[in-house]
């Protein structure tokens, strides 16, 4: 319904945000909050909800898929490695019985 939250305290910094929840500038708050603004508490609580999700951000997950990405990778070129292996192997022997044949008739 509204936009992404979940990086306001690392793009403001405490101080921004402790301002911008004391202001509340936002245009589409100020029909809502206009008339009632936010009590200290709520403030302080909104702050802290705020801290705690910038923090588990922070804590996140990005080398646990990054292994996992390297991992699929890995097995991937295994397959394709696997798979490929005897693909060419017809193509190779034409080739050296070509090559062999020219050979003979050269010497």
């Amino acid at each position: 319904m509204g936009p992404d939250l979940t990086g306001v305290y690392a793009r403001f910094g405490p101080d921004g945000l402790n301002s911008s929840l004391e202001t509340l500038y936002f245009p589409a708050m100020t029909p809502i909050y206009g008339y009632r603004p936010l009590t200290q508490d709520e403030r302080q609580n909104l702050f802290a909800f705020f801290q705690s999700i910038s923090r588990k951000q922070e804590e996140s997950s990005t080398p646990a898929v990054g292994g996992l990405a390297l991992a699929g990778l890995a097995i991937l070129l295994a397959a394709t490695a696997v798979a490929g292996r005897r693909r060419l192997k017809p193509v190779r022997q034409r080739l050296v019985e070509r090559a062999r044949l020219e050979a003979g008739r050269r010497a």
